[in-house]
């Protein structure tokens, strides 16, 4: 989370960082057998009344990347999936902590797997 709970740092040194502010994007990747796709994003989408306003981890007035779907054309039952490649556990301190923001209309569900 970026953030030092350890006072000697550990908790951050020892596990992996990452954040969407390149285009390799953490090595996440779309799931080609879902129906939409993942994008990725600063500042507000481009729909309105939906999605943050900024990225959670620079904040407002910076920008900072996130990753978001367009729901606003969606069909019942349609998914979208991120995916990643299986993270090792480098240290049991280590944990997976994300941001998410749900807003609008056709919303649905967060499913993680």
């Amino acid at each position: 989370d970026f953030k030092n709970d350890c006072t000697d740092g550990t908790d951050e040194s020892m596990c992996a960082a990452c954040d969407f502010e390149d285009f390799k994007k953490c090595g996440y990747f779309n799931d080609k057998s879902a129906s939409f796709t993942w994008l990725r994003q600063a500042g507000r989408t481009g729909s309105a009344n939906t999605g943050p306003d900024h990225d959670h981890t620079l904040g407002s007035g910076n920008s900072g990347h996130y990753m978001y779907i367009e729901t606003s054309w969606i069909k019942e039952n349609d998914t979208a999936r991120i995916v990643s490649n299986k993270y090792t556990l480098s240290d049991n301190a280590c944990k997976m902590i994300f941001y998410y923001h749900m807003k609008g209309d056709h919303i649905g569900s967060l499913n993680l797997h």
